[in-house]
């Protein structure tokens, strides 16, 4: 849980250094890398959650739907293929866009 909050705090710092050198890869890389360690570690916790307590039905549906870290790693990835090749601001483009897909896919049934 301690990573997860220094992960998070993280955040605004590298805001900023995106801000700064918008069209440079590496910081665009480091925003990209935050994403997907919060989501591997959004993943951990979401499982130590569901052995916690087997028996809240609540707690189970609401973390079956695990699929939402996935998708947001393979769009960073993507972000960053891009990015990488070709358009640095990709990377945050796919950020964005993970963060709107948690928002909708999960209330779409």
């Amino acid at each position: 849980m301690g990573l997860t909050l220094f992960v998070f705090s993280l955040l605004p710092y590298l805001t900023t250094f995106v801000a700064e050198n918008f069209y440079v890869f590496f910081p665009q890389f480091l925003y990209g890398l935050s994403f997907i360690v919060t989501a591997i570690l959004s993943k951990i916790i979401s499982v130590f959650l569901k052995e916690s307590d087997p028996g809240n039905v609540a707690l189970q549906m609401a973390l079956e739907k695990d699929y939402i870290f996935l998708i947001t790693i393979v769009l960073v990835v993507i972000g960053m293929i891009i990015g990488y090749l070709a358009y640095p601001p990709a990377v945050i483009i796919s950020c964005l866009i993970s963060i709107i897909v948690i928002w909708i896919v999960p209330k779409a049934h």
